[in-house]
């Protein structure tokens, strides 16, 4: 089974944020400190809480060391059966996470000016077709499907975007032989890839993660 989390952060202020940040590990806490952006500063903190949260749920709480493959994909060496990918935009924060291999990817669902010319460059010919073919009230969300699926396809693989995107074609039902698992927020596209047709998905309140650290207060993710 694949459990995916999805928080709504838009309500956290800056009281929840020191709390988030002060959880978070010191490598995450710089990243957030080079933020200018308020918004951009949660999100990057919410990735931790998050991680905790799915060791929480698998019943392991504790202090994991945090480390990242060749290509960066991030994974716990102490916690080698939790397989995560963590993905963030505009409101929205998620991870999925199982035992095996997942990529986990989410948009904003918005008019993109640069779609037609992001998809010749960055989409398949078939990819490429399928958006041609789709009517014009749904040609910009067959966009983030497709966009969604490539970004997800590749954080299953680890690659990250060392790997062309026009290389391979996500082209529904699945990415390559990998099944693609769509859903929808509220203003989001999300898609998840990864080999396992059970898939659950919670949204929670933002209070789930800024609450953790009290309910654990030893427990953060180091380096």
């Amino acid at each position: 089974m694949i459990q995916i989390v999805c928080i709504d952060i838009s309500p956290i202020d800056e009281t929840e944020y020191r709390r988030l940040y002060g959880a978070a590990s010191p490598r995450r806490q710089a990243r957030a400190d080079r933020m200018r952006l308020f918004a951009d500063r949660v999100r990057c903190v919410a990735g931790d809480a998050l991680i905790r949260y799915a060791l929480c749920v698998r019943g392991i709480p504790g202090c994991y060391r945090m480390d990242t493959g060749t290509h960066g994909k991030p994974f716990l060496p102490d916690a080698p059966d939790l397989c995560f990918s963590l993905s963030h935009s505009g409101r929205w924060a998620a991870i999925a996470w199982g035992n095996r291999p997942v990529g986990l990817d989410l948009e904003t669902v918005a008019p993109r000016p640069t779609a037609e010319a992001l998809a010749r460059r960055r989409f398949a010919p078939a990819e490429q077709a399928y958006l041609a073919a789709a009517p014009e009230g749904e040609r910009l969300l067959r966009f983030y499907r497709l966009w969604t699926a490539k970004e997800a396809y590749v954080k299953y693989l680890g690659t990250g975007l060392t790997r062309s995107l026009a290389s391979f074609s996500v082209v529904p039902p699945d990415a390559a032989g990998v099944p693609l698992h769509w859903r929808m927020l509220p203003g989001c596209c999300l898609c998840l890839c990864a080999p396992d047709d059970d898939v659950r998905l919670s949204v929670l309140p933002a209070a789930q993660l800024t609450t953790l650290h009290d309910k654990f207060p030893g427990f953060r993710i180091g380096e």
